[in-house]
């Protein structure tokens, strides 16, 4: 593909960027760096890529002139990057491709310390707990410490995990939630994100088929786990 097929090409990728941004805004906006701003607020995995975005839109641009053309090439690196990114956005990937994984549990009739001796050796922070076949809760280092300091007297030896189930919901200063699937992973991190700047804290999300607690566990986010899609 010789330089002038690369124009041609570059024009007709960003062109279905463009399209892809509008297709999400769902308004005329003048102007990509507007367009591409409110897209971003819109669909956050967009942000990944809004730097190199509104790179290629001043090449772009410069390129529209014939008379310039000269002064920039596209070579089959940059045309390869913008597919690339082209699909990223398409088809932003889901939290179950991200944090996909075997979610450890435990049951109501467990022994307390056996439990927090298997979190400190897999450095497990979440572990759903089962009475029978049914999901009671989560037990953390949050529900934890809660229940400790709600004791006066305390011998661990013999203590269930069910002595615990009034703090293995929703605590003042922690909760957990559910997630579907096929939910945009760049979602939940922003969803993070709000959160401390809101001065709450999420311990964890659970992802399940269609975000319901009764579903099978299918992996596990927590805030330790955002940092992969930097």
């Amino acid at each position: 593909m010789d330089k002038t097929d690369n124009y041609q090409t570059l024009f007709d990728l960003f062109k279905e960027i463009e399209a892809h941004l509008t297709k999400i805004v769902r308004e005329d906006i003048r102007g990509f760096n507007d367009l591409l701003k409110i897209a971003c607020e819109k669909e956050p995995h967009i942000k990944k890529y809004s730097g190199e975005l509104n790179d290629l839109s001043l090449i772009r641009t410069l390129i529209a002139h014939k008379k310039r053309e000269h002064l920039v090439l596209i070579p089959e690196e940059t045309i390869k990057r913008v597919k690339e990114i082209l699909q990223f956005i398409k088809n932003p990937p889901t939290v179950l491709e991200k944090f996909g994984k075997e979610v450890y549990f435990c049951n109501s009739e467990d022994l307390l310390l056996d439990i927090l001796k298997i979190m400190k050796k897999e450095t497990f922070t979440h572990i759903p707990v089962y009475k029978n076949k049914d999901f009671i809760g989560v037990l953390s280092e949050v529900s934890v410490t809660n229940w400790l300091a709600d004791k006066k007297k305390l011998n661990l030896d013999d203590v269930t995990i069910y002595e615990l189930r009034e703090f293995l919901n929703n605590q003042p200063n922690e909760f957990f939630d559910f997630v579907k699937k096929s939910e945009d992973a760049y979602k939940i991190k922003e969803r993070f994100l709000n959160e401390v700047r809101e001065r709450k804290r999420i311990g964890a999300i659970f992802i399940t088929d269609n975000g319901k607690q009764e579903e099978k566990f299918l992996g596990i986010i927590t805030a330790w786990d955002i940092p992969i899609l930097d």
